[in-house]
């Protein structure tokens, strides 16, 4: 919380173990003056964005789809990563990944 003193922050968590944790639930409780944890409703991709993208993932690389090692597996995903990342910053990106 050094990193950033002046902020209230929003964390959006889904129904992960994680997010549910003593540990998380003892570090929100002592930071409560500066974080707000907000739960999304138990099952709901359409709330949790990183769930659309894993959707597209799969259906334009995953499904259906035989590679013949680990390794050009791993290098299509990385090259759907930079190519998310790279138009992502357009304007008009949104139309990609819907």
């Amino acid at each position: 919380m050094d990193t950033f003193p002046d902020y209230f922050i929003f964390v959006i968590g889904d129904n992960a173990p994680a997010h549910r944790s003593a540990a998380t639930i003892d570090f929100l409780k002592a930071h409560q003056e500066q974080i707000e944890f907000v739960p999304l409703p138990t099952y709901s991709p359409n709330l949790n964005g990183i769930e659309r993208l894993w959707r597209v993932l799969r259906d334009k690389l995953l499904r259906s789809k035989a590679y013949d090692t680990l390794h050009q597996k791993c290098l299509v995903i990385m090259n759907f990563f930079a190519l998310y990342l790279v138009t992502s910053l357009s304007p008009f990106s949104v139309s990609l990944i819907m």
